[in-house]
Parts: C-alpha cells; structure tokens; sequence
C-alpha cells in the first residue's frame, strides 16, 4: 500500500497534473473550474460530536493545514467554513475493520464553504486528510482550486497496515508519534508493532517486573506501560489501531536473557543478533532461540504475557503471535528431551509438534474458563489470533478464525489463499513490500 501510494505521487508529479491527486483515490468525484483563497482563518463547525472529538479535530489539522502559511489558524467568524456533520458521536474506538465505518461524503463549494458527512468519527479523519490534499498551499494564500468538489469515498480494503520493528532498532514515542501521523495522512488505519524478537524484547509487562533489565539494549531503550498508553491513545485519535505482535515459539532469544526464563528456550545463543556477521544480522540471526513446547512452564508464562497484551492493548482489532521462522528440526526434534516427549505422546514431526503448541496457546488466549493458580479468572480474548505464513509452512494447521498474514513470494499468493482457504488474510509478499529485503536484495542491493 505504502509503496504504491508514493508510486503514484510520483506518477502524479512526473505528468504535471493541474488538479490535485488524491491518493488514494475517491471512489466519486466532481471537479468545478471556480478557485477560492483563505486569506484570514477556517472556522470549524460540527453537529452532534462531543468536545473531546472537537478538539482533537482543531489540534490536528490546524497543523496540517497551515503548514506552510503558518500566519492562518483555525478560529471563528472565518472566510472558509468547515461543517462536520457525524451520526455516530461516541468516542472514537476504531475496533472494526469494516471499509463502511471510513465512509465519507466531502464537499466544497464555490463560496468558501465544506461540509463532512460521515456515520463515524473515523470517516471525518478520513474526509479531512482529502481536503489537506486539495488545498494549494504553493500560492501566496491558502487556495482551493476547481470548485465545487464533491467527493464519495470509502476504503476497498479494510486493513491497510504497516509492520514496524521496533525490537530490533528502538524507536522513542516521538518518532513512532510521526510514524502514525503519517499513517493518518496516507489513509493507513493499522499500526503493526513487531514488540519482540531475537535482539530485545523491550516492552514492559507487569506479570515480568525487572525482565528488561536483561532484554532491552539498554535502561532508556524501553517502553513503559504508561508509554504504550500514551501511544494507543496518540493513535486512536488519528485513526490508527496498534496490533502488537509478540513472535511465539520462535525468535525468542531475547527472553532467554533473562535467567528466570532461560530455561524455557531450546537453541539458545548467548551472542546476540547484532554482534554476528552482516548475512546472519540482516536475516535477525540464525535459530537463537525457541520455546520449548514441552514445558508446563512455557504455557503458564504464555498466559501471564498474553494477559498483559490483552490489558494493554485493549482497542486492537486482533493481536499478532508471530510464528515465523521456528526450525522444528534442530530446535525441537534435534533436543533429547523434547524428542523424548515427542515419543511419549506420539508426536512424530515438527510440524506435529508446532501443531501441539498452537492448540495450548489457543485455548490460552481464547477459554474464557481457564483460571489462574489463585481461583481467579484468566483473562482472555474473543478477538483472532495473527499468525506469519512464509512459503514453506504449509503444513502447519492453526486455529479456526485465525488471520494469516502471507510474507512469502508473490508468486506463491494463490498458493498460499487456496491452502488456507478457510482463513481471512493480510498479503505482505516480501518481494514487493519488505522495504528492508524487496526489489532489491538482502543485502541493499539497488535493482
């Protein structure tokens, strides 16, 4: 998506368009041939949305819209009027993925007047970050050019994410903040935080105190749980949904770090990611790390981690457990005591094994009777588990209404939708979207 949204701009520039492009493109729209210019302020009206919204709405975009003729701002009695009209006026929780709930009718007429309609908060974000592409801020005042517009507009698609690593490169809240305003304005509705890895594992869990200590590069490259507050918060008012993603069983190095949870890793190496070659730095490093699936202990502490997740990120559509990568043959069947288990339980492949695993960790995440040690309820989710597919798994089985996230070749997509027929999925072929290892090769290589 990312990648075709720039294309296009530059498509767009290259062929000297005299009208806006608008990326992505409206479903309708109507161009007029009239031009209006906002020489004093905007003025913000609204019916029927609560004060928080308001706010939000003036903060955002007094900064979007005025970015170059900063002498503007948004006050009262203006030339250009803005009404926004939104029939859903609770708080906005972006839960759904539903193209319907972005829905918006945008239009400007001739005489210095827009107006918003929109069933949902989310759909007014949306109708906002068009206008910003309408306006010509390259003239000597804030101008609107081929009036009126009348713009119908929804999403064909209703996860439009990007995947951002933050586990092996730590990234602070003012920059992940930027990251997301970016999302807002290109029309992105998901942030995917890949939280932990091989290299770190740098969110603070409260069932863990003290675990970064051992996991994150250093005291003041962490995230707090305040921190994460703050960011799920910054998102939602720009439309954004946070999926965090823990990758489970493999890529879990990090945690063996950590001398309580040392033990529950199978090819464990204590030389970290970033101290081996570039080959093996670039892939994330060989097999440093795996769960062993073996251990009563693995699954209590899966059910502590994945509480934290669910209280923490309460507004995620779904949540995102990895599943990438994991070498069954040298990790589980190559390690005695796991073959051993293996043998007990008539478990005969890998394959079979990382089955076992995801029916425990279903019924972790998904029993709503499981209960703690204590009596107490567990805490767990109706929402989907999210699950990386490469080109050669295709024999593990995961659970029903579980969302498949494809990151092998383009290629191989029907391939991959056909063996998975029964699955929702989100394509992200690394050839064409990894932007680390795409067009190009692995190792930086230009085309």
């Amino acid at each position: 998506t990312i990648l075709l949204f720039l294309l296009a701009v530059v498509i767009g520039l290259s062929l000297g368009y005299d009208r806006p492009h608008i990326t992505p493109a409206p479903k309708e729209l109507t161009w007029g041939d009239s031009t209006f210019a906002i020489k004093d302020c905007i003025e913000f009206t609204f019916d029927k949305a609560n004060s928080e919204f308001q706010e939000s709405i003036k903060d955002i975009y007094s900064k979007v819209f005025f970015a170059v003729h900063k002498d503007l701002q948004v006050s009262q009695a203006c030339s250009f009027k803005i009404r926004i009209a939104v029939k859903n006026s609770d708080v906005m929780k972006p839960l759904s993925i539903d193209p319907a709930h972005e829905k918006y009718t945008l239009t400007i007429n001739e005489n210095g007047s827009a107006s918003i309609e929109a069933a949902y908060q989310i759909g007014v974000l949306r109708a906002l970050d068009t206008l910003a592409q309408i306006f010509n801020q390259d003239r000597e005042f804030l101008e609107l050019e081929f009036l009126p517009i009348k713009i119908n507009d929804q999403p064909r698609y209703g996860y439009r994410g990007l995947m951002f690593d933050v586990s092996r490169e730590y990234y602070p809240l003012p920059v992940l903040k930027k990251i997301i305003d970016g999302l807002r304005l290109t029309k992105i509705n998901h942030l995917h935080l890949h939280l932990s890895d091989d290299d770190s594992f740098q969110i603070q869990l409260p069932s863990f105190p003290g675990m970064t200590n051992f996991t994150a590069f250093s005291s003041k490259e962490i995230y707090t749980r305040d921190q994460i507050s703050e960011l799920i918060e910054y998102a939602r008012k720009n439309g954004v949904i946070i999926i965090p993603e823990i990758d489970i069983p493999g890529h879990m190095r990090a945690l063996g770090d950590d001398p309580r949870f040392n033990s529950l890793l199978t090819c464990y190496d204590r030389v970290r990611p970033w101290e081996m070659l570039n080959g093996n730095k670039i892939y994330g490093g060989p097999s440093a790390g795996v769960l062993n699936p073996t251990l009563n202990e693995t699954y209590d502490f899966l059910a502590n981690l994945t509480e934290d997740i669910f209280s923490m990120f309460k507004d995620s559509a779904f949540y995102h457990f990895g599943g990438d990568e994991v070498n069954t043959t040298a990790c589980w069947v190559g390690n005695p005591s796991v073959k051993k288990f293996m043998d007990e339980h008539g478990i005969e492949t890998g394959s079979d094994l990382f089955n076992y695993f995801n029916t425990i960790v279903d019924e972790i995440v998904h029993n709503s009777n499981r209960t703690q040690a204590n009596g107490k309820p567990r805490m767990t989710t109706d929402k989907p588990m999210t699950h990386w597919v490469y080109d050669r798994e295709s024999q593990i089985k995961w659970e029903k209404g579980a969302i498949l996230q494809y990151w092998g070749s383009a290629v191989n997509i029907k391939n991959f939708t056909k063996t998975y027929s029964d699955h929702k999925h989100i394509l992200s072929p690394q050839d064409y979207f990894y932007f680390d290892c795409g067009l190009g090769n692995r190792y930086g290589a230009s085309l």
